[in-house]
């Protein structure tokens, strides 16, 4: 677990290398491990490669993992990383089936201590519903996470996002850039690189749904930033034009 928390904490800061490099000792210490360790190895590595963008990548470290199912013990983060992966590879209403099950604890017992990760599946929602034109639906879910005392910054950073394109998706200019805003300020107060170029990129976004003459420029930022960084946000590409339109572009490359 130690690996795991190190793996994400590098990626944030913005040292990639090291958080794959990281990644790459976690699993390898997993499999010495055995037992179910195959599920706490898939988590993270589909929990980083999400965070990265890398759609694809999180997508395949799932694949053999039929997580829906909801054994004991399965983390709720798990069908969450899932959950973004959908979203991220231009499937947003699979997400939205995962993402339900990780929301109901009838449904999906999941592991102890997992309502944190509850509200971090109430983040993606939002992200998703928006991605699938429920605009009223994306706003209600997101507006929930940042007053849930379990949520982290991270979760309320994805609600905004899911919020602030839902409100750029009709149009409503001055309600997206409020909350973005808010998501910009809370992330730049913490040394969270990655997480600053993600929401400069939903920015961007936004700007260009409004018409807006400053998009063009708020696209280099981002895409300027994630190149500092050494990532390819492909993943975050795509579910942010979804989320933005309403409609499933083509995926991005990556």
């Amino acid at each position: 677990l130690a690996l795991a928390n190190l793996a994400r904490a590098s990626a944030n800061v913005g040292r990639v290398g090291d958080a794959r490099a990281v990644l790459e000792e976690a699993s390898t210490a997993f499999d010495a491990q055995g037992g179910n360790m195959d599920i706490m190895r898939a988590n993270l590595t589909a929990s980083m490669l999400g965070q990265l963008g890398d759609a694809r990548g999180a997508l395949a470290a799932l694949a053999d993992l039929d997580a829906e199912a909801s054994p004991i013990g399965v983390p709720t983060e798990l069908l969450v990383s899932k959950g973004l992966a959908y979203v991220q590879n231009g499937r947003p209403e699979e997400a939205m089936d995962v993402l339900e099950i990780a929301l109901d604890p009838e449904r999906h017992e999941g592991a102890p201590g997992d309502e944190g990760a509850r509200t971090y599946a109430m983040a993606i929602m939002a992200i998703a519903r928006a991605a699938v034109g429920d605009v009223d639906g994306a706003i209600e879910m997101g507006s929930q996470v940042p007053s849930r005392q379990l949520g982290t910054y991270l979760d309320a950073t994805y609600a905004d996002i899911g919020v602030a394109l839902a409100h750029a998706q009709a149009r409503r200019g001055s309600d997206a850039a409020a909350v973005l805003d808010r998501a910009t300020a809370r992330v730049d107060a913490s040394e969270d690189r990655l997480t600053q170029a993600i929401v400069r990129l939903a920015r961007a976004h936004a700007l260009a749904r409004l018409d807006d003459p400053g998009a063009a420029s708020a696209t280099a930022e981002a895409r300027a930033r994630f190149e500092a960084l050494g990532v390819e946000p492909y993943g975050w590409e795509t579910a942010f034009a979804s989320a933005v339109s309403g409609e499933v572009p083509e995926p991005a490359g990556g």
